[in-house]
């Protein structure tokens, strides 16, 4: 018996909205399925759509309809540049942790649990399967191995 009860983490979903799509997110990430970590906030820029709303530490588990669990750094990367003025996304923050910070500490994906729950709603993508990846938010089309 724990003299400290654990708290489990917050997930809940909130909606970025930009003025236009030449304007950035703010926001800088680390982790994917290329690399079997989560997606993690790393940076919020100061005076950007996603501050006040994301936290250094957050952990994205979706993008607009797609699971996180299933997408590659570069995936995530061309879900937000083509998001146009809004993207929605599922998050999950550390309990007791309030108040957004764009400062951050040694918040790196090789620090946080791999998310190995599913996401209630979530999009199955093929990006991680047969270790074979053929991404549609690709910005270029990868060569053929024989």
């Amino acid at each position: 018996m724990s003299l400290f009860p654990v708290k489990a983490p917050n997930t809940f979903t909130i909606t970025l909205h930009r003025d236009g799509v030449s304007r950035p997110w703010g926001i800088r990430v680390a982790g994917g399925a290329d690399v079997d970590t989560p997606i993690v906030v790393t940076k919020v820029a100061f005076g950007s759509p996603a501050e006040g709303e994301l936290m250094c530490g957050d952990i994205i588990r979706k993008v607009a309809d797609y699971d996180a669990r299933d997408l590659r750094h570069i995936d995530v990367q061309n879900l937000f540049k083509n998001a146009g003025s809004s993207v929605s996304l599922v998050v999950q923050r550390e309990p007791g942790i309030s108040a957004p910070s764009s400062r951050c500490g040694s918040v790196t994906p090789s620090t946080m649990n791999r998310a190995t729950t599913p996401v209630p709603g979530g999009v199955a993508t093929p990006f991680a399967q047969c270790g074979v990846s053929k991404s549609p938010f690709a910005v270029a089309s990868q060569p053929k191995v024989s």
